[in-house]
């Protein structure tokens, strides 16, 4: 194909596949998509509408970390991300070190607090 035909191809942003088009018309690439991860959440999405427009605050980042260490990485990356004040850091590391927020949230824990 030459440079004139791949220029009048539609952008790929404008085509729309369908979960039906590909079952009806690529029934083994239909079967292999739902085997994978992000099919699964997107048939479940009813599911988990409720964490739709859910954006996750430096308490959620600081309860998933297992070590004071993580604690002390995530701090500092959201520090450089301007999320908080030097201040706001200094705060956050000391609550660490008192106990807070360490491992409190599994994964899967937001599906189940929402959910209920």
């Amino acid at each position: 194909m030459n440079r004139k035909n791949l220029d009048s191809q539609p952008d790929s942003s404008e085509v729309g596949v369908t979960l039906e088009n590909l079952k009806v018309n690529y029934p083994e690439l239909y079967r292999e998509y739902l085997n994978t991860d992000e099919a699964n959440t997107r048939l479940n999405s009813s599911e988990s509408s409720s964490l739709r427009g859910f954006t996750p605050g430096v308490e959620d980042y600081l309860s998933r970390a297992k070590t004071v260490a993580e604690a002390d990485e995530i701090i500092e990356f959201l520090l450089s991300k301007n999320e908080f004040s030097k201040e706001d850091a200094q705060k956050y590391k000391k609550l660490v070190r008192d106990g807070k927020f360490l491992g409190t949230r599994e994964p899967g824990y937001y599906e189940k607090f929402f959910r209920s």
